[in-house]
């Protein structure tokens, strides 16, 4: 695993927004488009500020908050960084250490992309030493009824710090 190395698996060309702009009109792109992080930029070709995720759209969605708001009134989350020849391993513990994104830089100031869980997922599976799912498997699953509102199955997601919860009938 030493030798998988965040720039094979890393997404290239990531998506970036003004910290302008509108909280619904950022919602409906990253849905539309199936993103789930983008990252916020002050102007073309300026160091990030921060990321936008959807964990963060359901804290503020759960907390009640407006959503007639531009996405830098506190809604933008830090990042870790790292260059393209950092470890996966290295980039997985990071993550995980920070509760962090992490963007992917060149010569410590040009962004080339991000790695995300599934990114290192996808690497650790290329591998002969993939752990058992005994190794990692959740062992609390959480679930709710079918006919459960959104809204009370996202603050479910936010109160456990949880990405997914069982749906049964």
């Amino acid at each position: 695993m030493s030798e998988l190395l965040v720039g094979n698996y890393m997404s290239e060309y990531p998506i970036s927004v003004k910290p302008e702009i509108s909280f619904e009109t950022v919602v409906s792109f990253m849905a539309e488009s199936r993103f789930s992080t983008l990252i916020v930029m002050e102007e073309e070709n300026s160091m990030p500020i921060g990321v936008f995720t959807e964990r963060g759209i359901i804290k503020h969605v759960v907390s009640g908050k407006t959503l007639d708001q531009s996405i830098k009134q506190e809604l933008i989350q830090p990042f870790v960084s790292v260059t393209p020849d950092t470890t996966v391993i290295e980039s997985a513990k990071l993550m995980i250490s920070k509760k962090s994104r992490i963007l992917v830089f060149a010569d410590t100031d040009k962004l080339v992309g991000t790695i995300t869980a599934s990114d290192m997922l996808r690497a650790f599976g290329e591998t002969e030493k993939t752990p058992t799912l005994e190794k990692v498997v959740s062992k609390v699953v959480y679930h709710c009824p079918f006919d459960t509102t959104i809204l009370d199955a996202v603050k479910l997601l936010d109160e456990k710090n949880i990405s997914s919860v069982l749906v049964t009938r």
